[in-house]
């Protein structure tokens, strides 16, 4: 499971972040860095939003992510 602050950008308590590691600690999320930052202040592109979808309903494709 995700621990409380474990993305440096998703501080827990804030607009979205119940939300947003729900979606980490499924796998449908796996962070646009090598650290996994969520980066919220940033648009978001069309492969990614693909990604995401694709995630959601093909559990195969969903991502191993360690948070903490």
């Amino acid at each position: 499971p995700a621990a409380d602050e474990a993305r440096p950008d998703v501080a827990v308590g804030s607009s979205g972040a119940e939300e947003i590691y729900a979606c980490y600690r499924a796998g449908i999320l796996d962070g646009s860095l090598a650290d996994g930052s969520f980066l919220p202040d940033s648009g978001i592109k069309r492969s990614e939003v693909a990604a995401i979808i694709v995630r959601m309903f093909d559990t195969s494709e969903r991502r191993s992510v360690t948070l903490g």
